[in-house]
C-alpha cells in the first residue's frame, strides 16, 4: 500500500514527513505496562512528550513545521493519551490547522473505546487515518493488560468488566470505521509471554474487521509498572512473526514507535522541541560541564544520546555514550565515553562479548546505564558487570535524576544494614 502517510507506507516515509501535536494528555484506560510518569498512556514509549499542548500552540507548532519540513503530508494526534479522550482539544486543533491548510491530510491514534461516539465529527473534519491499538481479544490477557477502563459515560470498570467493555468496543470501533473511506492501521504490541501467541488471531480479526495495515511492535518495558522485567521480544521473532502474518494484511515494518510530539522523517524521528526550542538542544546541554566536584553523594552515568538533550539511542546503535554526575539536586556533564557499537550486524567478525567488555571497561566509574532501548542479552550482561540499566525517552537531566534515585534507593538496604 503507497500513501503519503509515512507510517503507513515505506515509500511515503521515504517522500513525506509528519508531525503528531501533543494536545491529548487524559486516557480512558490503564495498561500496566504503562507508567504515568513517563506521559505514556496507550502506547508506552510512543506516549512520552515534553510538554503538553493547547489548540493555539498547537498550531503555532504545526506553522512552525511546514517552514522546517515543506513535505509535511500528516498532522495527527497520538496521545500522549488517548486522541479521542482528550475529543474537544484534538478536534480544535484539526480544525484550526483545516482553516490554514486544505491540502495536509489528519490521522489519530486511539484505543477505540470513543470512536463510534466520535465518528460524526471525524468524518466531518476529514480525519483520513485512524490507528488503533488491540492487544488482545481474550479476556483472560485484556484482564492482566488493562486494570482499568473508563466508559463513554465516566464510569470505571475494573477487572473482567472492564476487560469485556474493551474488547467489544474495539469491535465497534473497527466496524464502524470500515466503509468510511477512513484507512485503519491496528497496532499490536507483543509482549513475550503475555499475548505473543494471539497474534495471528488479532491479525485475522482486524482483516476482516476493515484493517488496511497492520504493525506489530515491540514491547518496550517501563519502570515502576508490573511488567518492568518483561523481556522485550527478539528482533529475529518479531520479523518472523510479521512475515507470517502478511499473508493476512500488509505489515508496517519501519515503524520507529515514535513519541507524542514527534516530527519529521519518520525514518530519523526528532522531538519537536528539538527544533522549536532554541538553546535547549545539544550545545546548551554540553555545555554544562564540570567546574568542580558535586557535594554529598555521587553517582556517574551514561546516557545513550545523539544531541544531549533527549534519551533516544538503541545501547546497540551508540558509538559513543554521554557521560554526567548526579547528586540529587545537580547533573552536569562531564565527558564523551566511546564505546563502540554493539551492534555492528552479520558481517561483524568479532565476539559480542568482546564487544560488551570493550563497552563496560570504557565506562569505568560509572554506576548506570540510560538508554532508549536495549536488547535483553546487553542488558543482563551489563548488570552482571555491575551496571544498573534503565530505559528511558526522557530528557536527559530527568533520565539522569531517575538513574540517580534508582542507584540511591538500590543501596538504602545495604546502608541500613551496615549501620546495625
Amino acid at each position: 500500500m503507497t500513501t503519503r502517510h509515512p507510517c503507513f507506507s515505506l515509500e511515503g516515509a521515504h517522500r513525506f514527513t509528519r508531525l503528531h501535536l501533543p494536545v491529548a494528555p487524559a486516557c480512558n484506560i490503564q495498561c500496566a505496562y504503562c507508567n504515568r510518569k513517563y506521559d505514556c498512556v496507550n502506547e508506552s514509549r510512543p506516549g512520552v512528550t515534553s510538554s503538553i499542548l493547547d489548540p493555539g500552540q498547537a498550531v503555532e507548532r504545526f506553522l512552525e513545521a511546514k517552514k522546517r519540513f515543506p513535505n509535511l503530508s500528516i498532522v495527527g494526534v497520538a496521545g500522549p493519551g488517548d486522541a479521542l479522550a482528550n475529543a474537544g482539544a484534538t478536534f480544535a486543533t484539526f480544525r484550526a490547522i483545516r482553516e490554514m491548510d486544505p491540502a495536509v491530510a489528519f490521522c489519530l491514534s486511539t484505543n477505540g473505546i470513543a470512536v463510534p461516539l466520535h465518528l460524526p465529527a471525524i468524518r466531518e473534519i476529514g480525519i483520513e487515518y485512524v490507528t488503533v491499538t488491540v492487544n488482545t481479544r481474550s479476556m483472560k490477557t485484556a484482564e492482566a493488560l488493562y486494570p482499568w477502563v473508563r466508559t463513554g459515560d465516566g464510569t470505571r470498570l475494573e477487572g473482567a468488566r472492564a476487560a469485556a467493555h474493551l474488547i467489544a468496543r474495539q469491535e465497534d470501533a473497527l466496524d464502524a470505521l470500515s466503509g468510511t473511506g477512513i484507512v485503519l492501521k491496528v497496532n499490536t504490541i507483543c509482549i513475550p509471554g503475555v499475548n505473543d501467541g494471539e497474534i495471528e488471531q488479532i491479525a485475522r480479526f482486524a482483516k476482516a474487521h476493515g484493517a488496511a495495515i497492520m504493525n506489530v511492535m515491540p514491547f518496550i518495558p517501563t519502570p515502576g509498572t508490573y511488567f518492568e522485567r518483561f523481556p522485550m521480544v527478539a528482533k529475529t521473532t518479531l520479523s518472523a512473526i510479521q512475515d507470517r502474518l502478511s499473508a493476512i494484511l500488509p505489515m508496517m515494518r519501519h515503524c520507529q514507535q515514535c513519541r507524542a510530539d514527534a516530527a519529521g522523517p519518520v525514518l530519523d524521528e526528532k522531538p519537536a522541541f528539538a527544533f522549536d526550542a532554541p538553546g535547549r538542544g545539544a550545545s546548551s546541554c554540553l555545555a554544562k560541564r564540570a567546574s568542580g566536584t558535586l557535594p554529598g553523594r555521587v553517582a556517574r552515568v551514561a546516557v545513550a544520546s545523539a544531541g544531549g538533550f533527549v534519551v533516544d539511542r538503541h545501547f546497540g546503535h551508540a558509538a559513543d555514550l554521554l557521560v554526567y554526575e548526579a547528586n540529587g539536586a545537580q547533573v552536569i556533564f562531564v565527558g564523551r565515553r566511546t564505546v563502540g557499537k554493539y551492534c555492528q550486524g552479520p558481517a561483524a567478525c568479532d565476539d559480542p562479548e568482546e564487544r560488551l567488555s570493550r563497552a563496560v571497561a570504557a565506562l569505568e566509574g560509572c554506576e548506570a546505564v540510560v538508554v532508549l532501548r536495549i536488547g535483553d542479552a546487553p542488558r543482563k550482561n551489563l548488570e552482571a558487570k555491575g551496571l544498573r540499566v534503565v530505559m528511558s525517552a526522557d530528557r536527559v537531566e530527568d533520565a539522569v535524576r531517575e538513574a540517580y534515585e534508582a542507584i540511591v534507593d538500590a543501596a538504602a538496604p545495604s546502608a541500613g544494614a551496615a549501620a546495625s
